[in-house]
């Protein structure tokens, strides 16, 4: 990350300015590192233009096991708590990208999903809540089953 944003330290960008929001993005991962930079490419410099404060956990899963997208989420989400005190937390699919500048990664009150319509699907109206979703600190985040398997969520 640092050869690609000289700005970012260790997965962290800290704005000269007072950021409305410190964040934290939570990217399940594994063998995808081709679209893993896809992402860094689209995202932080988005994040970078909306001049928030953030830090990038890609929570990897090693191993032949099947893919389990609900123990990373959980992994990533204890791990920032442990780390930093966080306004906002988002979850993040490595393949699902923001078109343009107009999603902004900040948090209200309520969760918001940012990938409502998805171009994969015609943009229609496809609810699919993990695949990027924000919530606040005060949300009360209770953790994602972790016995769905496999990208397709196939029940273990």
């Amino acid at each position: 990350l640092e050869t690609l944003f000289p700005f970012m330290r260790n997965g962290r960008y800290k704005p000269n300015c007072r950021p409305i929001q410190r964040i934290a993005i939570i990217v399940p991962y594994r063998e995808r590192e081709t679209q893993l930079k896809i992402f860094f490419l689209n995202v932080v410099p988005l994040l970078y233009r909306q001049q928030l404060e953030f830090d990038i956990y890609v929570v990897e899963q090693v191993g032949g096991r099947l893919f389990n997208k609900g123990a990373l989420i959980n992994t990533g989400f204890l791990q920032s708590k442990i780390d930093h005190s966080y306004d906002c937390y988002v979850i993040h699919d490595v393949d699902i990208l923001p078109e343009d500048d107009h999603n902004y990664y900040t948090c209200g009150e309520n969760p918001r999903h940012l990938a409502v319509l998805v171009q994969q699907f015609g943009y229609r109206y496809v609810y699919l809540l993990n695949h990027s979703l924000l919530f606040e600190k005060n949300f009360p985040y209770r953790g994602n089953p972790d016995n769905y398997l496999s990208f397709a969520m196939m029940k273990q």
